[in-house]
Order: structure tokens, then sequence, then C-alpha cells
């Protein structure tokens, strides 16, 4: 029984793309919806971070974590969604928590690898939209 489960995983390699899809999709969900009713205290967060723009730059982090959260788990234009997942946690990494600890910043290098997967890889054929 157990040979016949992991013959069948071999046999359909898109189910690896599918469970990344879907988990960073849930994650970036569950990470962007508690920023929609405290929106305008994370605006002045990330004012204080002395981004420029923060106004534009914060809320297309909360779009990309929430919408593209979504458009991942339904596999709808997975490559768009993942390329603005990949600018938002490259933020996060790179600028927001450059001065804290590896453990710190390392789920939003895991978040930031996970979307450059998508990006390359595309939804996979369990999605609503089929990238080429």
């Amino acid at each position: 029984m157990p040979r016949k489960i992991i013959s069948t995983l071999f046999e359909h390699p898109g189910l690896g793309v599918f469970f990344i899809r879907i988990t960073l999709g849930i994650m970036m969900v569950y990470h962007g919806f508690p920023k929609i009713p405290s929106f305008f205290d994370f605006l002045d967060s990330v004012e204080k971070m002395r981004f420029m723009y923060p106004q534009i730059l914060g809320t297309a982090a909360v779009l990309s974590e929430c919408v593209g959260g979504i458009f991942l788990v339904i596999g709808f234009h997975s490559r768009v969604a993942a390329f603005f997942i990949t600018i938002t946690m490259s933020n996060a990494f790179f600028f927001v928590h450059r001065y804290d600890q590896f453990a710190k910043k390392e789920l939003a290098l895991v978040y930031m690898m996970m979307a450059l997967g998508i990006l390359f890889a595309g939804a996979g054929k369990m999605s609503v939209h089929r990238d080429s």
C-alpha cells in the first residue's frame, strides 16, 4: 500500500506546485487580513520606516498579501500574484527586517522563495487559470 501511494505521487509531479501554491496562498491571506482592520495604523508604521510613498507601498503590500493570496489559492493569475508577493516579501526581508536576527526574517525569505518558484513554474494543472 505505501509503495502504491508513493508511486502515485511520483506520477503526478504537479502536486508539488499545487501544495506550495495553496500553502503560500493561505499563509499570505493569514498574514495580510489582520492588517485590514488596522489599515491606517499599518500605513503609519510603513511611513515610520521611511519608505518612499508609504501609502502606495503599504496598500500594495496589503493587496498583494490578501488578494494575491486568494488568487494563489484558487490558481487565478498565479504568476502575477506571485510576482507581487515576491516584491512584497523581498521588501520585508531586505528592508523591514534588515537589522533583525535571521530567525525573525527567515519567514519572509521562505515566502519570497515560494513565490519565486510559482513565478517561474506557474500555477500547475490544478488551477482555475493556467499560466502559460
